[in-house]
C-alpha cells in the first residue's frame, strides 16, 4: 500500500469514528496514526543529464538482486511524459536501500524491451553513475534513500548496446572429456572468443542466435552453432579401422521463457542443416540465478535427445548400431564482472549417457563432462 493510500485508509478511519460518536481516543489514535504515515514518506530527485523530448520516463526501484536480474516487478515505479524535463521530483517515495533504474520508453509500448537474453534495447540509466556493459551488479547500483532530505541523484540515460551492438573480445578454454576406451580423458582446446551482441543478433564464439519475438517474459530466436567432430580414428587404438568423424553446423528454433523471478526455462531444437550427419538434437534446460556481489550462478538442469543419426555417428561400430537417445545433464554458468569492461565467463557440465551409447564397444564411461572458461573486454 501506498502512502497515499495509507493516508486515505486512516482518513476514513477517522470520519467514520467521528459519525459513529467513537470514544475520543479512537480519533486521537487515527490523528497519529495519519502523521505518521505521511512522515514515513521520502523525497527523491531525479536530474537527468540528456532528457529525452518524446516517449515516457519509467523510474523503477528495485529492493532484491532477485527482481533487479529480469528488470521486473520493482518495489516502487513511477510513470512520467518525457517533455524533455530535467528534473523529475517524487515526492513519495518509501525510504530504504534500492537500486534505482530509470528507463526511456521510447515507443510507448510500456515495458522495457529486451534482447534475445535479457539486455534492454532501450536507454536505461542507473544510481551511481554505474554504466554495465553486461549484466547488471546489484551490489554496484544500491542507493539509500531516507526520510531525511536526499540530495538529488543524477541519471545518464544510455543504450547498453550502443547504436550498433556490443563487441567483444579475449580468450578461452573448451574443456571436454572423452568416453572412448584407450583415449585421453580430458580434451583442452585454447581458443579466441569474439562476441558480438545486438538488439536481435547475438555472437558468442562458435554460437549465433538470431531473436524473432521480443516478448517481454517469452522469447523465440533462431539458432546456430559448430558441431565439433566427435573423435578422429587415430585418438585410441579403439577406433582403429573407424573413420574420423565429421563436424557440422546444427540450427534451429529456440524458446526462452523467463519464469517468476530468477528461473529460466530454454526449449530449443537443431538440426544438421548441412546433412554431413543428418538428424538433430533438442535440449530442455531450467536454471535458476543468485547473486553474490558481482559474481551471478545459474545452475540448471536439463533432459536432451539425441536423433538416430547422430548416436550412431558418434557412437555406432559397424557391428552395433544403437538407437535414439534421452541423456539427463546437470550444469553451472557463472558469470563475474571484473570491471564495467572485463568479464569472466564459465560453463561446466555433466551428461549423463544413455545406454545406447554406454553399451558401445569402443566406450568405457558413462558420461560426458564438458567446460568451458573465458575472458572477455567488452568495447
Amino acid at each position: 500500500m501506498s502512502n497515499v493510500e495509507r493516508s486515505a485508509h486512516w482518513s476514513l478511519l477517522f470520519t467514520s469514528a467521528h459519525d459513529s460518536a467513537k470514544p475520543l481516543f479512537m480519533k486521537t489514535l487515527c490523528a497519529v496514526l495519519l502523521s505518521a504515515a505521511s512522515l514515513s514518506a521520502a523525497e527523491l530527485t531525479l536530474e537527468l543529464q540528456n532528457p529525452p523530448e518524446t516517449g515516457q520516463i519509467e523510474i523503477l526501484l528495485f529492493d532484491s538482486a532477485a527482481s533487479f536480474k529480469n528488470l521486473r516487478n520493482p518495489a516502487f515505479s513511477e510513470s512520467v511524459p518525457a517533455a524533455g524535463q530535467t528534473k523529475i521530483l517524487l515526492p513519495d517515495v518509501p525510504p530504504g536501500d534500492y537500486v534505482l533504474m530509470v528507463h526511456h520508453d521510447e515507443n510507448n509500448n510500456g515495458k522495457l524491451d529486451k534482447n534475445f537474453i535479457g539486455i534492454p534495447r532501450e536507454p536505461v540509466g542507473f544510481s551511481n553513475g554505474y554504466t554495465p556493459k553486461g549484466p547488471p551488479s546489484y551490489r554496484r547500483a544500491l542507493l539509500a534513500i531516507n526520510e531525511s532530505k536526499n540530495l538529488p541523484v543524477p541519471i545518464t540515460l544510455r543504450r547498453p548496446l550502443g547504436k550498433r551492438g556490443r563487441f567483444g573480445l579475449g580468450v578461452g578454454t573448451l574443456i571436454r572429456s572423452s568416453p572412448y576406451r584407450g583415449g585421453d580423458n580430458i580434451d583442452v582446446l585454447p581458443i579466441p572468443v569474439l562476441t558480438y551482441t545486438g538488439k536481435r543478433l547475438q555472437i558468442f564464439g562458435p554460437q549465433v542466435r538470431y531473436m524473432l519475438t521480443d516478448g517481454e517474459t517469452v522469447r523465440l530466436a533462431l539458432s546456430a552453432n559448430y558441431r565439433a567432430p566427435a573423435y578422429k580414428e587415430d585418438d585410441s587404438p579403439a577406433l582403429t579401422g573407424l573413420d574420423d568423424r565429421k563436424g557440422t553446423l546444427m540450427a534451429g528454433p529456440e524458446m526462452r521463457a523467463e519464469l517468476l523471478k530468477t528461473v529460466t526455462l530454454s526449449l530449443g531444437y537443431r538440426h544438421d542443416i548441412l546433412d554431413r550427419i543428418g538428424g538433430g538434437e533438442a535440449l530442455a534446460k531450467i536454471g535458476k540465478s543468485f547473486e553474490f556481489g558481482d559474481l551471478r550462478l545459474t545452475p540448471s538442469v536439463g533432459l536432451r535427445w539425441t536423433s538416430e543419426k547422430l548416436v550412431r555417428h558418434d557412437y555406432g561400430t559397424p557391428g552395433y548400431r544403437p538407437d535414439a537417445m534421452i541423456t539427463p545433464e546437470i550444469g553451472m554458468s557463472a558469470l563475474m564482472e571484473l570491471t564495467e569492461s572485463w568479464w569472466l565467463s564459465a560453463n561446466v557440465g555433466i551428461e549423463r549417457l544413455g545406454n545406447e551409447a554406454s553399451d558401445s564397444p569402443i566406450v568405457d564411461k558413462d558420461y560426458i563432462a564438458k567446460g568451458f572458461l573465458a575472458i572477455s573486454y567488452l568495447f
